[in-house]
């Protein structure tokens, strides 16, 4: 099974610049690239809304764009857009990103697309979602840029388990007084680490993201919205690095962000 991370997006690059058509009183545009999706971007509407990137740097090649947190609904049309100048009439990249729904039709609020690379120094995702109950859109955060491919595929070891972090005390017989918190994704993925160049490339993987800095992973790119997850690291470094300098099977642990 194939498997992507993006884990040096363009989009946090910080020489970019970002704008947006409209972005609600204390939910400014710049929020979409923080790394809490609780810190969001809100529009004033929910028609022809836009947010726009100006990398102020051509050389950054883009073939991933991922929309998490959001509050689209099924009927949404979003796309994400790149171009060499400012100019959006017929931009160079077109994408139509599709909001996906799971078994029971209810939306799920991620998106994870990927499209041929283009290096381009504007890029804009674009939402039209008249029938949002909302009257607005939000979005916890926008992450795009060049992903990683494996030259090795994770072996059939994937592990993919929810967790439910809510507290609360459940005794027999009574109302459950329980507060509630977002139920989160924990993947496991094991790698053959055979070949130096890409034990090199995972030591910069490593190197870059840590324990601390969040990526994208994606483990089924034909499922792509369903089977990516925005994550970090748990498997602490020290442990990481060994088994890429033995070339050993690793299993990477990584853990969902929902706040």
């Amino acid at each position: 099974m194939a498997f992507r991370i993006l884990y040096d997006p363009a989009s946090d690059l910080s020489t970019v610049s970002i704008s947006s058509r409209s972005d609600g009183s204390n939910h400014p545009d710049d929020n979409a690239v923080k790394a809490s999706v609780g810190k969001v971007w809100r529009t004033d509407g929910d028609q022809a809304e836009w947010i726009k990137f100006d990398l102020n740097d051509t050389t950054k090649k883009v073939d991933c764009v991922s929309i998490l947190a959001h509050n689209l609904t099924a009927a949404a049309t979003v796309t994400f857009e790149g171009n060499a100048s400012d100019s959006w009439g017929s931009p160079t990249v077109d994408e139509t990103l599709a909001v996906t729904t799971d078994s029971d039709g209810s939306v799920i609020d991620r998106i994870t697309h990927y499209f041929t690379q283009a290096t381009l120094r504007y890029w804009r995702v674009v939402i039209d979602d008249p029938d949002n109950p909302d009257t607005h859109i939000q979005v916890g955060r926008i992450m795009f840029g060049e992903y990683y491919d494996t030259t090795r595929d994770i072996t059939a070891d994937l592990r993919v388990e929810t967790l439910d972090p809510s507290e609360g005390e459940k005794a027999p017989g009574t109302v459950h007084d329980i507060t509630e918190k977002a139920a989160f994704r924990r993947i496991r993925t094991s790698f053959a680490f055979v070949s130096q160049t890409e034990t090199d490339k995972w030591a910069a993987i490593f190197k870059r993201i840590g324990n601390n800095d969040p990526a994208l992973i994606c483990w089924d790119t034909t499922r792509a919205t369903k089977d990516s997850a925005y994550v970090y690291m748990i498997t602490p470094l020290n442990l990481a690095h060994q088994f890429s300098f033995f070339y050993d099977i690793a299993a990477i642990v990584w853990e969902e962000k929902t706040r």
